[in-house]
């Protein structure tokens, strides 16, 4: 696993496809990916949580970078993880806030 600091570039909150959810640009000093809370709504099922899980995560990304919404969250500090050159997962740098 290795981490890497970068900074959100974009966000857009929406629908893509089957896809509802927040996706995330983050850039490093040569490099971007993105990242992304999302529920697939092609899923009918009582036992999947994916709404309550993306919102959830949403509620938390806001409340760690200390603002209300979405297009504030432009320029905050991020740590990436990486497995390879895949994104497993990534925080905003609440120690530098």
């Amino acid at each position: 696993m290795l981490n890497r600091l970068a900074k959100i570039k974009d966000v857009k909150f929406g629908f893509n496809s089957n896809l509802f959810g927040l996706s995330i640009q983050i850039s490093g000093d040569s490099w971007e990916t993105i990242g992304s809370y999302v529920y697939d709504t092609s899923i009918n099922s009582l036992e999947y949580n994916g709404m309550t899980d993306m919102l959830e995560n949403i509620q938390k990304l806001l409340k760690d970078a200390n603002v209300k919404t979405i297009d504030k969250l432009l320029n905050k500090p991020v740590e990436c993880t990486f497995d390879g050159l895949i994104l497993k997962g990534f925080r905003i740098l609440t120690e530098v806030l």
